[in-house]
């Protein structure tokens, strides 16, 4: 996300994007304009001397020079803006996450904040704490994590027709999941995938509704089996429901799945390459300017725990630990961050 200042001279972050191409200034694409990135790297949160992904190195001097700019114009300290930055950053994501849940009625204060991506453990602790939240946790490959989603995701082909039933014979529903589900396994085998099994599910409303619910369905399930599956789930999601009153069948769904790429036994427990590898770096923090520890993620074993400041780093991601936040490795190789 990119930095600016708006007519009125506030300092403002996003939602307009540097991307990849040009990127932030530090990625040396030609990129000028100051991002969150870039304060980061000011900061010390991202290594300086970094290679990310093992082929980007971070150009410090430009990062610097870009929030630089910023500072002379606001007329503050460059690390004062570089502060700004991402203390704003993180209050737009905190708000963000706040409409999709607090603000629908949620309870954060048991939930743990599941942060991925490259920069995600950058401020999964300050959003966390903002929100009131118990804790942070930091799943293994969590830069790579839609990745390795994907992977472990079965490939799958989701079909659906209208129908409109009232009464109590479902014969329509059967011949059209019947007609479904070998369409769909066409499309999955015309892909390159084998049907390994299907699922159905029948979109149900009480007649005069204008919105449905799909209530899972095997082929030969009777009637009043779907009827009394669409009371407890309409009772569930609303509140309420009135098995007094008839109900409709307005589409069949299908769903063909095949194989994923990969298993969880694929990908194994988590395993230590060495022993653990420290390091120490200056690193801005909300305490101040601080001598932290720098530990690669993958050379921790399962039970270690490291407490900040520090940084813990990867090839494609980086944690970063705020003053007296621990960090302990769990057996499945997630960081679970506490304070």
């Amino acid at each position: 996300s990119v930095a600016w200042i708006d007519a009125g001279g506030s300092l403002r972050v996003g939602p307009r994007s540097a991307g990849s191409i040009p990127g932030p200034a530090c990625y040396r694409r030609g990129g000028t304009e100051a991002t969150v990135t870039d304060a980061n790297v000011v900061l010390g949160r991202i290594d300086p001397d970094a290679v990310l992904g093992g082929t980007l190195p971070i150009d410090a001097e430009a990062a610097f020079t870009a929030v630089a700019g910023m500072a002379n114009t606001l007329g503050m300290g460059v690390t004062e803006t570089a502060l700004g930055i991402v203390a704003i950053a993180e209050d737009v994501m905190a708000g963000a996450i706040r409409t999709v849940s607090i603000d629908q009625g949620s309870d954060l204060t048991a939930a743990a904040l599941i942060a991925f991506g490259g920069a995600g453990g950058l401020h999964a602790v300050s959003l966390a704490r903002s929100l009131g939240m118990a804790g942070v946790v930091i799943p293994p490959f969590g830069g790579v994590l839609s990745a390795v989603g994907l992977l472990l995701a079965p490939p799958r082909v989701d079909l659906v027709a209208p129908v409109l039933i009232v009464d109590d014979d479902l014969s329509l529903a059967r011949s059209v999941i019947d007609q479904l589900g070998r369409d769909a396994k066409e499309s999955l085998s015309r892909a390159g995938h084998e049907t390994v099994r299907t699922g159905a599910v029948l979109d149900v409303r009480y007649v005069g509704q204008s919105h449905e619910i799909g209530v899972p369905w095997e082929r030969d399930d009777p009637y009043d089996v779907l009827v009394s599956r669409f009371n407890e789930i309409h009772e569930s999601r609303n509140g309420f429901s009135r098995p007094q009153d008839p109900i409709e069948v307005v589409a069949v769904r299908c769903t063909a799945y095949g194989d994923p790429a990969l298993t969880l036994d694929d990908v194994g427990g988590w395993q230590a390459t060495g022993a653990t590898q420290r390091g120490e770096r200056e690193v801005t923090t909300s305490a101040g300017t601080l001598v932290s520890a720098v530990v690669n993620r993958s050379s921790l074993r399962v039970g270690d725990s490291v407490v900040g400041p520090g940084v813990i780093t990867e090839t494609e991601s980086t944690t970063f630990l705020d003053d007296g936040v621990r960090a302990t490795v769990r057996p499945d190789g997630s960081l679970e961050l506490s304070w």
